[in-house]
């Protein structure tokens, strides 16, 4: 999982080319954010709760299956209020790519479809973590990797130490000054 940068992802593919690319959800929503700003939006987003929803419905394309995510887009396009047009014109030349005229294919997307839906990734943590859920209520327990056991000796080997505080440190220092002086 990497950011949206075109130059990154080609230079991952180059170096191994048959690792899977996934772009990062969070960093989709951060610049779907940064073009609000971008566009002079943020008051408007800020202020008003339905068209921040609007907004937000673009990077959440990513968690839909890929086959729904154009004609959802197309969807949203038909709901979206005029202030948001510069909006849509970038999430659509960015990340879902431009409709072509009459015949001409699909001008593709600068980022594509496939790079930042998550929805794949989704689903395998849902299931994962499904799993680990049924084991638990089940009874199963983890063993635990040889770190953790040493992490778990070494805090209590800490807290089992016996110590003098600074405090009972400086009583010390202070009565054997003072019986050094009488």
């Amino acid at each position: 999982m990497i950011e949206h940068e075109r130059a990154t992802m080609n230079e991952i593919k180059k170096q191994f080319p048959s690792s899977n690319i996934s772009g990062c959800f969070f960093n989709l929503c951060q610049n779907v954010y940064r073009a609000v700003i971008r566009f002079g939006l943020k008051t408007l987003y800020s202020e008003n709760e339905d068209f921040a929803k609007q907004i937000c419905s673009l990077p959440s394309l990513a968690l839909l299956p890929v086959p729904d995510v154009i004609p959802t887009f197309d969807e949203i396009k038909m709901q979206f209020p005029a202030e948001g047009e510069p909006m849509l014109k970038y999430f659509e030349d960015y990340y879902k790519g431009v409709k072509g005229r009459l015949s001409r294919p699909r001008k593709a997307a600068k980022c594509d479809i496939l790079l930042w839906n998550v929805n794949d990734n989704t689903i395998q943590e849902q299931s994962y973590v499904e799993g680990e859920i049924i084991q638990a209520l089940v009874g199963v327990r983890k063993s635990r990797r040889i770190h953790q056991i040493r992490q778990g000796t070494r805090i209590l080997n800490i807290l089992n130490e016996p110590t003098i505080t600074n405090f009972e440190e400086v009583m010390a220092l202070t009565h054997i000054i003072s019986l050094k002086k009488s």
